[in-house]
């Protein structure tokens, strides 16, 4: 009988797509939800047979999907922000920490960057191995409670899925997650571009009561199948990018649904923290989907969801993902 306790995740950048790369780079804090499947299409012959069954059935298209949550971390977080966004800089600060920004397009054309990483995932089920390839980013989700871990949760789209013969070492990482318990967020004015600080941009006035958050970079792929690929898909490619976030605030005013229903867009600033490790999330514009108005006999919860817009000059920010740790490169 296998154990779930020694289900092994690593991930690994591919330097050339879908070609699998060995042994993974980072060996995931992950918690065991999702799966991550090859899942052949199964056509059935319409022909007329005179019978009601089928007749002939063979396989068809081949798609490789699923999902991986951990408990992020400032060590592993940026592996994810960098599939599902696509671009990083990173500063070294002269004191043993370095500063990763991540950014969803880069900073001389709006237009230009489509591309993502992709990865090879290996996946070590009590012995068995298996080894995923030209897996990307489709939609990565972060969910903070407060005093609870941060989790994220990533759906993944791939290329190809095979067994492999000798499993790479597994290494089970040793990561302290991040809490949201020591963080915090602000809201503000709009602004045309984001910032990497690791403080709050001036001006912004601090949500002290904020129970929950959660933040969704979602990403729509184009399929690519030719002949030359066979039953599998050729490329996945990223056509549009959508960044949402919901949040769950202690009622104590009208001032956000009066921003909601006048249209009035906005800023978010969001920062988790846990010892030294830092992240933070710049939304410098983001229109106000949804707030209401609550009822009800407790304490009373305001719901809001927001949107991130495209700035209306280029270069500017649609979001800026700042990470400080100790790992010079990703």
């Amino acid at each position: 009988m296998k154990i779930g306790q020694n289900i092994a995740i690593g991930i690994a950048e591919e330097t050339v797509y879908k070609t699998p790369v060995s042994p993974p780079t980072h060996w995931l804090n992950h918690t065991g939800d999702g799966s991550l499947d090859k899942k052949p299409e199964i056509k059935m012959s319409n022909a007329i047979t005179g019978y009601a069954n089928a007749r002939h059935a063979a396989i068809g298209a081949n798609s490789v999907t699923g999902g991986i949550t951990v408990e992020a971390s400032a060590e592993l977080l940026p592996v994810f922000l960098k599939g599902a966004l696509g671009n990083i800089a990173t500063v070294d600060n002269l004191d043993g920490t370095y500063t990763h920004t991540f950014r969803v397009n880069d900073t001389t054309s709006y237009y230009s960057d489509y591309y993502l990483p992709s990865f090879t995932i290996e996946e070590n089920t009590d012995g068995i191995a298996q080894r995923t390839a030209g897996a990307k980013i489709e939609n990565l989700k972060l969910s903070a409670n407060v005093g609870d871990f941060v989790t994220a949760e990533a759906t993944i789209k791939a290329v190809s899925k095979e067994a492999m013969g000798t499993p790479s070492t597994v290494v089970y990482p040793d990561i302290a997650p991040l809490m949201f318990l020591t963080g915090s967020v602000y809201e503000g004015a709009a602004a045309t571009a984001g910032s990497a600080d690791l403080t709050p941009p001036v001006g912004l006035n601090v949500l002290a009561d904020i129970k929950s958050f959660d933040l969704e970079i979602a990403n729509t792929f184009g399929e690519n199948r030719t002949i030359s690929s066979g039953a599998d898909v050729n490329e996945h490619k990223r056509t549009k990018n959508e960044i949402k976030l919901t949040a769950k605030l202690v009622f104590n005013d009208i001032d956000m649904y009066n921003d909601y229903i006048s249209g009035t867009q906005k800023r978010f600033w969001l920062k988790l923290a846990f010892g030294n490790d830092i992240v933070v999330f710049d939304l410098p514009n983001v229109i106000l989907d949804e707030v209401n108005i609550p009822r009800g006999k407790e304490e009373l919860e305001q719901d809001i969801t927001a949107t991130a817009l495209a700035p209306s000059t280029a270069p500017a920010d649609v979001i800026v993902a700042s990470v400080l740790n100790t790992i010079a490169a990703y």
